[in-house]
Formats: structure tokens, sequence, C-alpha cells
């Protein structure tokens, strides 16, 4: 779909074509391309003036949108209407939490997606081949490294954990140019860090990758102090080369609340661990698991939406439950439900925290 700012139209052909005015030329974007645009002031409640382009524009926002915030917003149709699908906010000032950073990056797939523009590129060189060879390392991490070990291996190279690795080297005192290019090397916030300021061009999708992970990183800080949670979107890249996305939510390990565990002594508590994980694939649809383990004991609740997938899994529990009672993990319960689709919960922000919608769209 093609689309012009303002005045539009989206005709039957799915494409508009209407000029700005008649005094200024149009400016032409086409769906799905990611562009920025400057907030320059709110004209009464709900409706923002924009500057996008070199135009002012006016747009609806179901969220507020503070003066000078730079938008970072995908070109969309929605019901028949011209919008922008809001990406990210980023606000002057300390960094503030924009959950619709995170979940814009979910919803498009942007890591696969980065990774199929880069691996595209004919004259592909530098720091961006070394980035495409981390992105699809990172891809196939928890298929090499299945557990907590995977988990705990692509939050130390996804850059989730940046800031704490380079606060370390530097305060080693042996941070050097070379040990600093390792670290950003082994690190894709890192790299994208130094590919953004080192580049002239404009990158929105590495913009957008690196937002969504700054903004999970204080998704996390967020969960962390307030709600003893740990999020962690995972990309997956299967060897067929099928992309899917895991979403992981840890619950901080708490001690099993009840008379007998109140009075023993701290080292004879039971502490439970709890994990909730959603995964999307072509093959199956949507899986949740909610797993809870009180000492050695697993609690299981696995719901999906489609009949094949429920039958696929129900086959494959009594190996599951071998698998873990070798491992001395008694199963207390375990059972898989279908779930229609409108009641499968997927989206595992909103039970860290909530923020309206996630979309301006355009005032005529």
């Amino acid at each position: 779909m093609v689309i012009s700012l303002t005045p539009f139209s989206v005709e039957s052909t799915g494409k508009t074509g209407v000029p700005f005015r008649q005094t200024a030329p149009a400016v032409t974007l086409n769906a799905g391309q990611v562009i920025e645009g400057r907030v320059l002031k709110p004209l009464s409640p709900g409706i923002f003036l924009v500057s996008v382009s070199g135009k002012q524009i006016r747009v609806s926002s179901d969220i507020p949108l503070p003066k000078n915030a730079v938008l970072t917003m995908m070109v969309s149709g929605e019901k028949g209407q011209a919008a922008f699908r809001l990406v990210d906010i980023q606000t002057p000032g300390a960094p503030s939490l924009n959950p619709a950073a995170v979940r814009g990056a979910l919803a498009q797939n942007l890591w696969g997606k980065l990774v199929a523009l880069l691996g595209g590129e004919t004259d592909l060189s530098g720091d961006k081949s070394t980035l495409f060879t981390r992105l699809d390392q990172l891809s196939r991490i928890t298929l090499e490294q299945p557990g907590a070990q995977g988990v705990k291996s692509f939050v130390q190279d996804a850059g989730l954990s940046w800031e704490n690795k380079l606060f370390q080297a530097l305060a080693s005192g042996k941070a050097t140019p070379a040990t600093l290019a390792k670290l950003m090397t082994d690190d894709v916030k890192g790299m994208l860090s130094r590919i953004l300021t080192d580049s002239k061009e404009s990158a929105a999708a590495l913009k957008g990758l690196f937002n969504a992970l700054e903004n999970t990183q204080l998704l996390n800080l967020h969960a962390s102090q307030e709600a003893g949670k740990l999020f962690v979107p995972i990309p997956l890249q299967f060897q067929d080369g099928t992309w899917g996305l895991a979403q992981v939510l840890f619950f901080l390990p708490s001690y099993y609340d009840d008379e007998a565990s109140r009075q023993k002594d701290d080292s004879e508590k039971k502490a439970t661990c709890s994990v909730t994980l959603v995964m999307t694939l072509s093959c199956l649809g949507t899986v949740r698991a909610e797993l809870k383990l009180t000492g050695m004991t697993l609690q299981g609740k696995l719901q999906m939406d489609q009949h094949d997938t429920l039958e696929k899994i129900e086959t494959q529990l009594p190996l599951l439950t071998r698998m873990l009672e070798s491992r001395g993990i008694e199963i207390d319960e375990f059972t898989c439900q279908l779930v229609h689709a409108s009641d499968l919960k997927t989206d595992l922000i909103t039970e860290i925290i909530s923020q309206e919608g996630s979309s301006v769209c355009f005032v005529a």
C-alpha cells in the first residue's frame, strides 16, 4: 500500500495518491516503511502536532506523546485509514520505559526481519557482517544450549546485560581499546550502539532492535523491583529456516508459604521457582506453558489453540515425565488444555506492567 500524508484516502485498489496540497509535493510512504517523527506540541486531549519528513501533520494517540519526543513509527493501513504503528518513543532527558517498543518488536519479529535484511545485502562487510553473524548465532542458541543455560547465554550475549559488562570492564582498570572492541563484538547491543554512533545513514531497523533491547532492560528493572520477575524475549530459528518466537517470564524464587515451612530454618525451606513461556510457531499455533517447581516437585499447565498440537504434546508427555523423574523431579500435576485463540493470553508484558494502546492515526 502507498500512503500520502494529508489529505489522504484509501482507494479500492489499496493505494492512495492524493497530493499533500496544491502548493506542496506529496510525501509518499510505503506500507511497512519505518520512519521517525518529532512531537511539536499537543493541540487538544489526544491530538498532537507531529513533524514527519519536513511536513507537519495532526495525529491522534491513545497514549501521551511528550513534546519533543522522537517517535519511531511503521507506516500501515488500519481499517481503511492511513496510519502509523508506533514502534518506539524516545523522550528528552532520562530514559523512560516504553512497553510499546518491546511489543512492536515482538509483533513484527524484528530480530528475524533484521537478520533477513542484513543477509540480503550483497556488500555486507565490517560491523554489519559481524552483527549478522551474532544475530544468526543467537537465534539458534536455545536449540544448541537448551534449558536455563541457553537463556543465560542469550541474556549475556544479546545486550540485556550490556551496561553491567561495560561497567565491570571499566571498573577493573583493564579496559583497553582492544578489550572494549572485543566486548562490543560479543554483545549485540554493544555492536548496535557502535554502528548507530558511527553510521551516517538512516538505520531504522537497527535502531528499532536497539530500542527494543533497551526497553526490555528498563522493563526488567521495573519488573525485578516491583514484581520480582524477569522477562526475556527469545527469537528462534530452526534448522529448516523457520522463525519462531518465545517469550519467557521468570518469577524470582520465593519460599513456599505454609505453616510447616514457616517453622523451618531458611536453609530447610522449600523455594518455589516459576516460569511462564509463550511460543508461536506456524506449524503448532500458539502454546503457553506455566511451570512451578517447589523444591523438587513440579506442577505444570499447557494451553494451546490447535487440536493437532494438543494431541502431539499429550503423546510426548509420558516421555517428558520419565525424563524428569529420572532427574529426581516428582510430577505433582501436569495438564494440557485446548483454549480458544481469543482466550489464550499471549502478551506477557501485561503481566508485568500495563499501558494503553500503541498506535497513532491521522486526523483528517
